[in-house]
């Protein structure tokens, strides 16, 4: 019986989640409805979504290049901070970096800095 539940757990969830999703669509819509004759405004954000759609396109599954950015992030952070990169090792399986020491910002450095916004 406990496996039956756990195995309903998640689509329920989802279920239960449409409403919410739903009126973020309709939320979404009326405020594209609200800019009439605006639309070059979101010339930025569309052509952001076409870059990154060629990218998926080109790459279909680009992990080695995230993974790389996630490492090379950690990395930047300790030479920043004084530490040695002993190591750098990626694949698209997973990566690490042996440093000589770390702190908060070399560990949270992949979520706060936007690496591949910082190179374009």
């Amino acid at each position: 019986m406990v496996k039956a539940a756990k195995r309903w757990k998640f689509p329920a969830m989802g279920i239960l989640l449409l409403p919410l999703l739903m009126a973020a669509w309709v939320s979404v819509w009326e405020i594209l409805r609200s800019f009439p004759g605006k639309w070059l405004t979101f010339g930025p954000v569309l052509a952001g979504i076409g870059a990154y759609g060629l990218f998926q396109w080109l790459f279909r599954k680009p992990m080695g290049l995230y993974v790389f950015g996630h490492e090379l992030t950690h990395a930047l952070a300790a030479f920043l901070s004084g530490y040695r990169v002993r190591s750098f090792k990626v694949s698209s399986r997973g990566g690490s970096v042996v440093l000589s020491g770390t702190n908060m910002f070399v560990a949270l450095a992949p979520y706060c800095i936007p690496i591949y916004t910082l190179i374009v």
